[in-house]
């Protein structure tokens, strides 16, 4: 049995050094850049259980994990509700292709309360979402806006 392990343990030891758990070489969903780690830090400290973050599907995976039971629109797979269609709406919202008016009834539907704009969000876009009235920049780094509902919205 150790003769059959030990050559993996010996691999992983020898590559370890070479790995990075950030997406400084490419994007990967399962790293992220260390201004996507301080935004949500921050975000952390600055929302409840009853904030809802709206971002891609792959932040949305890292929200709940590192924010303390902060919700989001979209995240894991098994549990977002109707992925699918959510999938389809966020990247429309991101794109820029979903019609304004419609944009705010679906925040006020699903209590949206925070929009993660990083450089996932981004990709492919050429829309600002700070367009919107109602969306209130609230933290910003090179890579990574975190956008509040105004409360008077929600």
């Amino acid at each position: 049995m150790v003769a059959v392990s030990l050559p993996t343990s010996v691999v992983l030891v020898w590559r370890a050094p070479h790995y990075q758990w950030t997406r400084a070489d490419g994007p990967h969903p399962y790293y992220l850049y260390d201004e996507e780690f301080e935004a949500l830090r921050w975000l952390r400290d600055h929302v409840s259980s009853q904030d809802v973050v709206l971002s891609t599907i792959n932040t949305g995976q890292w929200v709940p994990r590192l924010c303390r039971g902060a919700r989001v629109y979209l995240g894991q797979p098994r549990f977002s509700l109707d992925q699918r269609a959510r999938t389809i709406w966020v990247q429309r919202f991101f794109s820029g292709e979903e019609p304004r008016e419609d944009i705010l009834r679906t925040f006020t539907r699903c209590r949206i309360t925070w929009v993660f704009w990083g450089p996932e969000e981004r990709a492919g876009s050429f829309w600002d979402p700070r367009e919107l009235s109602f969306l209130q920049p609230a933290y910003a780094n090179d890579k990574v806006m975190l956008l509040r509902v105004a409360p008077e919205t929600r």
